[in-house]
């Protein structure tokens, strides 16, 4: 196998691990506090690259998880001002009416 192919396999197994994931993270958003997920969600995040340096893989199968939990708590209904702001932080200019798939 050379360089490209392999990145190829990787970059496939990183998008099921991307949508096992979202459905993970939704199931659990869904039967818990989204908002307390999100955090914790942030925190882990964090804490990894704390511990173990920034990883661009890493980085990106979290950032799938943390837009659907940002959603997740959006969608609350939570007026909590400290929430919103992180919400956005995850989210950017997203709309209120998009979708996350």
């Amino acid at each position: 196998m050379n360089n490209e192919q392999i990145l190829k396999e990787l970059e496939a197994l990183v998008c099921a691990m991307e949508e096992s994931l979202a459905i993970i993270i939704g199931t659990i958003s869904e039967t818990s506090d989204a908002s307390q997920l999100l955090r914790n969600l942030i925190a882990s995040s964090d804490a990894a690259n704390t511990h173990y340096g920034p990883s661009e893989w890493r980085n990106r199968l979290m950032h799938s998880s943390l837009k659907i939990a940002a959603l997740k708590a959006r969608n609350s209904g939570s007026n909590d001002s400290a929430l919103q702001t992180l919400i956005a932080s995850v989210l950017g200019d997203r709309k209120k009416t998009d979708q996350t798939h």
